[in-house]
């Protein structure tokens, strides 16, 4: 069972759906529902809101299914009810649209004091994390400093983490020996893709020795 509401209006909507319905099926499930309780009103579609996490900065959307999300796999382990709020689409763009303009001003404002002007400025290229549907990837440069005997090989293997939970399986590099700096170079890519990765996600490193065996 979800409950949703929508902006700036009292009614609770509580529907019972399936772990594999995916986010659009309830922004339908909560339209129908509103327009049962207060009468027709301008046509409106499903596409045009977005679930947004009651009390959290944290949205709901696309074709996955809900279990796939770490909200609600979250609120299913500890029993408790997935509360949503129903938002329209073009007020989050707005939101955006008015943090990206005060981060302008900030950067104008530090900027005003240099010396010489600023070269024009070029278009930005913006993409959004939500929608890189690649799996993680990072390079793994180099190690410095490490206190091993320059015969010793090590490798690393990186975690990615939400909370104590494992959000897929551990990658681990290639061997390599060195004295001091260990160089690595080396891509790293994770069983997840980027929209995927839950806010305040943590990617974690161990260092190991291989040691012969006896």
């Amino acid at each position: 069972i979800v409950a949703v509401h929508f902006e700036n209006c009292q009614d609770v909507f509580s529907f019972q759906i399936s772990p594999n319905m995916n986010p659009i099926k309830i922004n339908e499930l909560a339209i129908q529902k509103r327009l049962t309780i207060h009468g027709k009103e301008d046509e409106v579609s499903p596409y045009d809101y977005v679930l947004q996490v009651s009390g959290r900065v944290e949205y709901v959307f696309g074709d996955q299914p809900l279990i796939q999300f770490q909200y609600i796999r979250n609120c299913v382990m500890n029993r408790t009810l997935p509360h949503f709020m129903l938002v329209e689409c073009c007020k989050i763009k707005k939101m955006y649209e008015q943090e990206m303009i005060a981060i302008e001003a900030a950067i104008n404002r530090n900027s005003s004091n240099l010396p010489l002007p600023l070269p024009p400025k070029k278009m930005r290229i913006i993409s959004h994390v939500w929608e890189n549907n690649n799996p993680f990837q990072i390079v793994l440069v180099k190690g410095n400093k490490l206190n091993t005997e320059e015969s010793v090989k090590v490798h690393v293997r990186a975690g990615l983490f939400h909370g104590t939970e494992l959000l897929c399986k551990t990658i681990v590099s290639s061997e390599i020996s060195g004295k001091n700096d260990h160089i690595w170079n080396e891509p790293l890519e994770f069983d997840i893709n980027t929209c995927d990765l839950p806010r305040m996600a943590r990617l974690c490193f161990a260092i190991y020795a291989v040691l012969d065996k006896v």
